[in-house]
C-alpha cells in the first residue's frame, strides 16, 4: 500500500541528541522551578543560617522541607522552599528518620513552632543572610 505511513527503524542503541534531551527537559512542565514556592535565594539564604534547634550552634546547615504541612506534597515531590528551615546535618537525619507523621511532635518537644518560622523566613528580604540569622535566632530564643 502506497498510502502507509512509513515506519522509522530505530537501532538498539539509540538515544536522542543532546539538545533533544534538553530541550525536552526545559519544556517540561512539572519542573522544580516552575512550582510556586520554589526560589533558589531563599535556600541560599537558609543556608548560611545556624541550626533553628536550641543549644546547637552549627552554622551552614541543611534547608529541612516540612512534610507536616497538609497539601504541600505530591508523590515524588518534597514541599516547597517556603516550607524549608535550617537543621544541622545531625538533626536533619534525626528528623528525617522518625518521619513524616511525628515530624510535629518532634518540633514542638525542641519547642519550635516549624511553620510559623519557615513563614517568617519566607517572609524576609530574598538573599538576606543576615535577617535570616535574626529570624532563626528570635525563634530560638523565644522557645526557652
Amino acid at each position: 500500500m502506497a498510502s502507509e505511513i512509513p515506519r522509522q527503524i530505530v537501532l538498539a542503541n539509540f538515544r536522542p541528541s543532546k539538545s533533544e534531551r534538553t530541550k525536552a527537559k526545559r519544556t517540561k512542565p512539572d519542573s522544580r522551578e516552575d512550582r510556586e514556592g520554589n526560589d533558589e535565594k531563599h535556600l541560599k539564604a537558609i543556608r548560611l543560617c545556624p541550626c533553628c534547634v536550641p543549644g546547637c550552634n552549627v552554622v551552614g546547615v541543611d534547608p529541612h522541607h516540612l512534610k507536616c504541612i497538609p497539601g504541600t506534597r505530591g508523590v515524588a515531590l518534597r514541599a516547597p522552599d517556603q516550607y524549608a528551615v535550617p537543621l544541622c546535618r545531625m538533626h536533619h537525619d534525626e528528623v528525617e528518620k522518625i518521619g513524616s507523621r511525628n515530624e510535629r511532635s518532634w518540633f514542638s518537644k525542641i519547642g519550635i513552632d516549624p511553620e510559623n518560622l519557615a513563614d517568617a523566613l519566607w517572609r524576609a528580604p530574598r538573599g538576606s543572610g543576615a535577617a535570616y540569622t535574626r529570624i532563626v535566632l528570635a525563634h530560638k530564643q523565644g522557645s526557652k
